[in-house]
């Protein structure tokens, strides 16, 4: 098969759910997604779209307190070698349940002779749209 027919189609789907993604201030779920009246794909293309940007580098998941996978689009991810790492936390408010990457880098120890290729790191609490609000 030649190398162009190799290459990832992009759609108008894929545009609508990369926009949502690079312009919400929180990581969005599946559920999220399917909820926007703006975006008209089924669920299952809403996850395999998600899965494709996820493959490429462009979005980040995270897995939350709630068990639910949330993604975020990628700003500050750090590519080493062949791997797309993103090595910050995450907060997840336990009223309003939005997550959000924390800026911050964390630099782990890790034991001679391994290699750390992903880390999932959720803060949990109340964010400060919610405690300003109570």
């Amino acid at each position: 098969m030649p190398p162009d027919m190799l290459k990832k189609r992009e759609t108008s789907g894929k545009r609508q759910v990369m926009q949502l993604l690079e312009h919400s201030q929180i990581a969005l779920s599946q559920d999220m997604l399917e909820k926007n009246p703006e975006l008209k794909i089924d669920r299952v293309t809403i996850y395999r779209i998600l899965r494709s940007f996820e493959e490429d580098g462009k979005v980040h998941r995270i897995m939350g307190n709630d068990g639910k996978a949330y993604y975020a689009y990628c700003r500050n991810c750090a590519e080493t070698h062949a791997h797309h790492l993103h090595f910050h936390m995450h907060f997840q408010c336990r009223i309003c349940h939005n997550v959000e990457c924390l800026q911050a880098e964390v630099n782990l120890p890790v034991p001679e002779n391994y290699q750390v290729d992903d880390a999932n790191m959720v803060l949990g609490g109340i964010c400060a749209s919610c405690k300003n609000a109570g």
